[in-house]
């Protein structure tokens, strides 16, 4: 139901939308984004049960990051194997501990799986400082064929990157959109977020809006900004993947 009650906003707000295509490659890329989300919906669950079991057990209380990686699941277990708990209830747990190590390992080979496809699909995007394989996977898998936008704005709107206008304040504001493709929304503001911290053009361009817009809404023009970077990136993929479609064509 949700669902459709977006698909019929955004064909309200443009009806000059194309129709999605997606080629089989980013089908791929599609399905493994897919099936890497369920694996990290499956592990953050079983995370959030164990750090409570943990405190329960064993009257220690965990940091929410105390299961982020196999190492520091290797700690906790060690934590539990050295803890005085009835057999049944230690058992319990490492089992669990092993479940969520195992998510991990299936994680990573599906994000080795996803590095193998996307990059010879987006060079350009993976280019982008902040743009590592998993966020340029699920730009692709969520975008599909980027021809369908005519223009960078298009995107931003369908995105939910477009700050809305507010006219009955009585003066020039935006606010926050809070529509548009949440996946692709998220991953820009991730990419925003570590170009603010590891590049100083990024940092400037936050730093310079501040004052006007408040920190929050700097982070928003920044990520307006993105998305024509990130449209150039893919319109430019797209259009190297097209030629090298029409050179593989036999002959006729």
């Amino acid at each position: 139901m949700i669902d459709a009650v977006a698909i019929a906003r955004a064909a309200l707000a443009d009806p000059g939308l194309a129709r999605h295509r997606i080629d089989p490659q980013v089908r791929q890329v599609r399905v493994l984004v897919n099936l890497r989300q369920n694996l990290t919906d499956q592990r953050v669950a079983l995370t959030n049960r164990v750090l409570a079991a943990v405190h329960i057990e064993l009257d220690h209380r965990l940091g929410q990051g105390a299961l982020a990686t196999r190492a520091k699941v290797g700690r906790v277990r060690a934590l539990v194997e050295g803890a005085g708990l009835d057999e049944m209830v230690r058992w319990a747990l490492l089992e669990q501990l092993e479940e969520i190590h195992t998510l991990f390992v299936r994680a990573a080979e599906v994000e080795r799986r996803l590095k193998e496809l996307v990059e010879p699909l987006a060079p350009n995007l993976l280019g982008i400082r902040g743009v590592g394989v998993v966020w340029a996977a699920v730009l692709l898998a969520q975008v599909g064929d980027v021809s369908r936008f005519a223009t960078s704005a298009r995107m931003a709107r369908w995105a939910g990157s477009a700050p809305i206008p507010v006219f009955s304040s009585g003066r020039d504001r935006h606010r926050l959109h809070r529509g548009g493709n949440r996946q692709v929304n998220r991953a820009l503001h991730s990419i925003g977020v570590v170009q603010v911290r590891l590049g100083e053009p990024a940092r400037e361009f936050v730093r310079s809006r501040e004052g006007a817009k408040g920190t929050k809404g700097a982070y928003r023009a920044l990520k307006r900004h993105l998305v024509d970077v990130v449209y150039r990136a893919m319109v430019a993929d797209q259009v190297v993947r097209g030629r090298a479609e029409v050179c593989l064509q036999p002959a006729t």
